[in-house]
């Protein structure tokens, strides 16, 4: 008598979720033209996103672009597109995951920009009011680059994993005027899904006296605290804003508007995106750089 065994592994399934995507102005920064293939970093928040935690779906946005300088606001759909077969499969719901990610592997580096995004500019002003809206991420986009991105869709991924329910997640894209060296609203995806509001106190000690001027702008550079912390990235007006690492003399709460009273041990440094001197969002690595975890500053 035989023994028959049998694997099977289970396919997975597709989850759709909306993404909102909040323009105040045309893509100027990247310098976009007609036909031109959207910039990576806007396409990378398009493509799909893999379930880590069961590992038994991927979720799919359904991406709605908005530009909110026009009145009334201009609005499209937008879909990464699907070769013909995989088209006729979606009709009769009988689209694999295995098939969608195919196409998007092959296609998401190459889709055009949409129309909306290089129009030109409206007449609503560059800054965006507080909306009211839950799981909102606000970029500015003179400050955060390609790195800030992938934090970014970290932090949608990680949203997305930790709930059953489909989500619908807003970004918000602008571009101010003049952005505030001392107060600042801060948004970010929290753990409970909502908008985190954060008024801008730095979380640093007063930094280190020095006869230097404090460098204005936008640069990168290296700020030592007068705690033992040492700052190396971003800086806008001598404070930590963007892209950048802080490593920590010794343990102690990271944010003092956090719900989460995330913390850090001596040696611990946080690798991510910092608004006006807090950090905001990114990863946590141990002194031998061994990675802990993920964090996303959230606030009442």
């Amino acid at each position: 008598m035989s023994t028959l065994l049998f694997w099977s592994c289970e396919e997975k399934k597709i989850e759709y979720f909306d993404l909102n995507m909040v323009f105040y102005g045309p893509l100027v920064q990247d310098q976009i033209g007609e036909d031109d293939h959207l910039p990576s970093k806007y396409s990378l928040l398009m493509n799909y996103y893999e379930d880590t935690i069961g590992k038994n779906k991927i979720f799919v946005p359904k991406v709605n672009i908005e530009r909110r300088d026009f009145d009334p606001v201009k609005k499209v759909k937008y879909e990464v597109p699907l070769s013909g077969l995989n088209n006729f499969r979606k009709s009769l719901d009988m689209l694999a995951a295995a098939n969608l990610m195919e196409d998007y592997d092959n296609i998401i580096d190459e889709i055009v920009t949409p129309g909306v995004l290089i129009e030109p500019k409206g007449n609503i002003p560059d800054s965006p009011a507080i909306e009211g809206m839950n799981n909102t991420i606000r970029i500015n986009l003179n400050t955060y680059n390609n790195e800030s991105f992938k934090s970014i869709r970290n932090a949608i991924k990680d949203s997305l994993n930790k709930r059953e329910a489909s989500e619908k997640i807003n970004l918000i894209f602008y571009t101010p005027v003049s952005v505030p060296a001392t107060l600042t609203v801060i948004d970010t995806l929290s753990e409970n899904g909502n908008t985190s509001d954060i008024v801008d106190t730095p979380a640093q000690e007063a930094p280190v006296v020095s006869v230097q001027p404090q460098p204005q702008g936008q640069i990168h550079g290296t700020r030592k605290f007068a705690n033992g912390d040492e700052y190396v990235g971003e800086l806008l007006n001598g404070i930590p804003h963007g892209w950048g690492k802080m490593t920590y003399r010794n343990a102690r709460q990271i944010s003092e508007s956090d719900v989460n009273r995330e913390k850090v041990e001596a040696g611990d440094y946080l690798e991510g995106i910092w608004v006006s001197g807090e950090f905001s969002s990114g990863k946590r690595y141990d002194q031998s750089d061994n990675y802990i975890k993920t964090i996303i500053i959230g606030s009442e």
